[in-house]
């Protein structure tokens, strides 16, 4: 199928607009490191204190996403707020919007100097290893749901909220032209102007998720990749880079395809992915990809058929938001019921005691 890039002069001109308007210079608020208390002290954290279907002690009953640092700490961000386990102890970090109340956590990544970025949906808060910052549209950050963050190899920060896509440089936030879409009304939290994911390719080019398909920028042409061009649903939700440069789209509504920069392959399994929404996706160091598909668990797929891993003992949870591999080449899902992690051939619940 030969490629179509919508490329108009409309889109350039408010692009350009966008980010020749005056941008905010907003105040720095420093907020010293809060450690609520460590793990053990701590409530046990339960979708539902009365289910008996998983052990308690969860990091959280909800955990939104996990990420590894530089210096090898684990953090995971939940429905609860921060926490991080170092090597050795869990710690839990008090995050609250400009009201004072807390927060749930979306996304947690790291730029090139080694600051922690965490977007969350009471802004954005960064942490340079002493001190946390916080930003929110009280003290100028433009949206205070920011869903998605990626530091790119320069180290600008690209913030994707309900609100739209603005980048940030520590000093100003500018806005950043995205195309209204239309809302996907099957998601609790939706609008015209949501950025779901954010990717940076090896080649430096920037992809959007959004309700419209994919947006494309390589730091001078904007392009968009939509169901006209095979695309195999508009609603993306996760963009990700295959070792082989192919780019995989997760949908809402239609399961996984794979871009090779020329045409599209649907990878989908009549019985499994058809028609159905993906959460989340990763492509392992041995080539194999992962997918999460709501409330039907994980699959993986080695090229030839999904093999499911949901019926796996001590994998308690239908909803997973993220899958993650770690530098140990450890596999971990995050969702609803807490964290898992497979090694090997097992899948372990992992809670305040591990195991870690």
């Amino acid at each position: 199928m030969k490629k179509q890039i919508i490329v108009t002069n409309f889109l350039f001109a408010v692009y350009f607009i966008g980010l020749s308007q005056p941008s905010r210079v907003i105040p720095i608020i420093e907020i010293e490191e809060s450690i609520i208390a460590m793990a053990d002290s701590l409530p046990e954290y339960k979708s539902n204190v009365h289910s008996t279907e998983y052990e308690g002690n969860q990091l959280s009953g909800v955990v939104r996403c996990i990420f590894q640092d530089s210096k090898d700490n684990l953090w995971f961000g939940t429905q609860n707020g921060l926490c991080r386990h170092d090597g050795s102890s869990l710690a839990y970090f008090e995050l609250k919007n400009y009201l004072g109340q807390g927060v749930t956590v979306y996304q947690i990544t790291e730029d090139i100097s080694g600051n922690i970025w965490i977007g969350h949906d009471g802004g954005l808060t960064s942490y340079n290893g002493n001190v946390f910052k916080t930003y929110n549209r009280k003290n100028g950050l433009p949206s205070d749901d920011v869903w998605c963050v990626q530091a790119d190899k320069e180290g600008l920060v690209w913030l994707g909220t309900v609100d739209g896509l603005f980048t940030f440089n520590e000093k100003e936030f500018k806005p950043f032209y995205i195309p209204e879409s239309t809302p996907d009304r099957t998601k609790g939290v939706t609008s015209a102007k949501m950025i779901h994911s954010i990717l940076q390719d090896s080649k430096g080019k920037m992809w959007f998720a959004t309700n419209g398909g994919a947006y494309i920028f390589d730091g001078n042409t904007f392009s968009n990749l939509s169901e006209k061009e095979g695309l195999c649903n508009n609603f993306v939700d996760k963009i990700i880079e295959d070792a082989k440069g192919n780019i995989w789209f997760a949908t809402a509504h239609n399961g996984i395809c794979r871009y090779d920069g020329k045409s599209f392959v649907s990878e989908l399994d009549s019985i499994e992915l058809g028609g159905r929404p993906v959460n989340s996706i990763l492509e392992d160091k041995m080539g194999n990809i992962w997918c999460a598909i709501k409330n039907r668990g994980v699959y993986k797929y080695g090229g030839e058929k999904f093999e499911n891993y949901t019926d796996f003992r001590g994998f308690y949870s239908q909803v997973i938001f993220q899958i993650y591999q770690d530098r140990a080449d450890r596999i971990w899902f995050v969702g609803h019921k807490g964290a898992f992690r497979l090694d090997g051939k097992t899948i372990y619940n992992v809670t305040r005691d591990g195991p870690w």
